[in-house]
């Protein structure tokens, strides 16, 4: 598929909500070269796209064709090209950004003063450095609240050269010292990071070769001497946790990986801005997988519904975290709603190619565990 296509662009403009599209066709004629009743070009060519979403693959010569009869390949090319930039800048448009519950809080925070970062920057250049530094104030306050260091960093940059033109350099004492003090914590943070996803997916990425929990270790060593002798980062303190329960479990303690585990909760209720649904879901995720290898499973149950409680409904992780569900039923004689949960989800039409595959086989499990046969044999002739 060419990238200037409107093939390219329609799981795009299909992903789109209606608010999103609206706000779509006023970026397209709010920048447009032309004014008045003149219908812009792109315009034309979302309008088809949207549309058109359900069809089979588009032909770019028959589109073309249908839409711009008198317009040749590479016209047609750019086209499509400038319309993709404007879908794309108009997603990060305020009225997207403040739909309620679209984003998580700090990502959204931290899109939000990017942009005031590009503002406060555009304002100084202007000469308006009152008005930039007004808003520098109020985006270091929002960023300070979620522990954006990075950003913090760029908005005291500014704010420095701000106060060295219109006070003087010897008033930018305090300006030097928030800045070295965001790059510690900054270094702290990203060091934490860094660590935490080096170890964490290797079981996702089935390419990577299982850690040596001497290695975790060694590297969860290094951070708590940091954060000992450093300033007080929670964020690094939460990845830090996360490499502790991956730690746990690569060594078999499954004790301690629930601890961690739950630990990384009660962190989360002592700093708000740490929490988020995804981070609550794999927490709890965390504690079923070790609860359930100590055959823990009322508890494991219990877990992985707060879990499910938390994913949003239709998404693959969903289904995931749905299907979980089965296994302590199964370990508790709770066969009868483990067989539900099954035909539940193999009934759903958004359930496809493998889950459907390790629903039949989970269902082979609960039926021979009921000592229904004759339906295990009907079911793997399905798989």
């Amino acid at each position: 598929m060419k990238r200037n296509s409107p093939d390219a662009l329609r799981p795009l403009v299909k992903s789109m909500s209606p608010q999103e599209k609206e706000v779509a066709k006023q970026v397209i004629v709010g920048f447009n070269r032309k004014f008045g009743d003149y219908e812009p070009k792109t315009l034309k060519l979302f309008q088809f796209i949207s549309d058109n979403t359900n069809l089979g693959n588009f032909d770019d010569e028959q589109v073309k064709n249908l839409l711009f009869p008198e317009m040749d390949e590479a016209t047609f090319g750019k086209l499509t090209s400038r319309l993709r930039e404007k879908l794309f800048e108009s997603l990060i448009l305020d009225v997207n950004l403040d739909r309620k519950g679209m984003y998580q809080p700090s990502w959204l925070v931290r899109q939000k003063a990017r942009k005031s970062l590009i503002t406060a920057e555009i304002l100084s250049i202007r000469n308006q450095r009152d008005k930039a530094e007004k808003l520098i104030r109020k985006t270091i306050r929002e960023c300070q609240k979620h522990e954006l260091y990075d950003l913090l960093i760029g908005l005291n940059h500014i704010s420095f050269i701000n106060t060295c033109n219109v006070k003087g350099g010897e008033r930018t004492a305090q300006n030097f010292e928030d800045f070295q003090s965001y790059l510690e914590k900054e270094r702290l943070k990203k060091t934490a990071e860094m660590h935490m996803y080096k170890y964490a997916f290797y079981g996702i990425n089935r390419a990577s070769a299982k850690p040596n929990p001497k290695d975790v270790l060694k590297d969860i060593q290094k951070i708590e001497h940091a954060l000992e002798n450093g300033p007080e980062v929670p964020s690094a303190q939460y990845f830090l946790l996360q490499l502790k329960t991956v730690y746990w479990e690569l060594k078999g303690n499954f004790n301690n990986q629930v601890r961690f585990a739950r630990q990384l909760r009660h962190l989360f209720v002592q700093y708000p801005h740490l929490s988020s649904d995804i981070r609550n879901i794999n927490a709890y995720l965390q504690e079923f997988t070790a609860l359930l290898n100590l055959n823990v499973h009322k508890q494991a149950l219990e877990a992985v519904r707060e879990a499910q409680k938390l994913a949003v409904p239709g998404t693959s992780s969903y289904f995931e975290i749905t299907k979980n569900q089965v296994y302590p039923l199964i370990h508790l004689g709770r066969l009868h709603e483990a067989r539900q949960i099954i035909e539940d989800l193999l009934d759903d039409e958004r359930v496809q190619g493998l889950m459907q595959e390790k629903l039949r086989y989970l269902l082979c499990v609960v039926l021979r565990e009921n000592g229904q046969y004759g339906l295990v044999s009907r079911t793997l002739m399905e798989l």
